[in-house]
């Protein structure tokens, strides 16, 4: 009877305990996240698409567009970032963590690159044709994909990824500072 009852304070303790166990993401983490779904490439098309499709920008010199590309894809990922610490919610460390033990395996290696090659299809510059899993870890994808570090991070990328103005002036600033470019009627900084 006495190991009944300390069975039962113990499991009562711990359901207390594990919302308060649970914690969001940091920015460093969802950084990490980021690269290592290869997201951070979106910030590098993201960065070429704006830098050929505005004349002002196409027409500057090779280093200057680099620089400011550099500058475009850091803001970029920064933002996505941010975007997934919140949408990640209480347990997205917990769902980040879950990512990356899956990516060690050879079946979570060869998602995640299916995963990275089907998101970079879709952008503008992107590779084209993206590449497909490999039907020997279907079992394994399929299991990943009903977890809830897969379908939350799903979840939080379905909302558009929208940089604030300020994340914009900060931008304009930094590709003034580092880069030397300014926009029309951009203030010196």
């Amino acid at each position: 009877m006495r190991l009944a009852r300390v069975g039962l304070a113990l499991g009562v303790a711990l359901f207390i305990a594990a919302p308060a166990m649970a914690k969001q993401a940091t920015s460093a983490q969802a950084g990490e996240l980021v690269r290592l779904l290869g997201m951070d490439k979106a910030g590098v098309l993201t960065a070429n698409a704006m830098l050929s499709q505005n004349p002002a920008m196409a027409a500057l010199p090779q280093t200057q567009r680099t620089c400011m590309g550099g500058v475009i894809s850091s803001n970029f990922n920064t933002v996505t970032a941010r975007h997934l610490v919140t949408q990640l919610g209480d347990q997205g460390s917990e769902h980040i963590s879950a990512w990356k033990t899956f990516s060690a395996t050879p079946a979570g290696k060869d998602f995640i690159a299916s995963f990275a090659s089907q998101a970079e299809a879709m952008l503008p510059g992107g590779s084209g044709k993206p590449r497909e899993p490999d039907p020997k870890f279907k079992a394994e994808h399929e299991a990943f994909a009903a977890t809830p570090a897969f379908t939350t991070l799903i979840s939080a990328l379905g909302p558009q990824l929208q940089p604030t103005e300020q994340d914009q002036a900060q931008m304009l600033q930094q590709m003034q500072q580092r880069c030397g470019f300014k926009l029309p009627g951009q203030p010196a900084a």
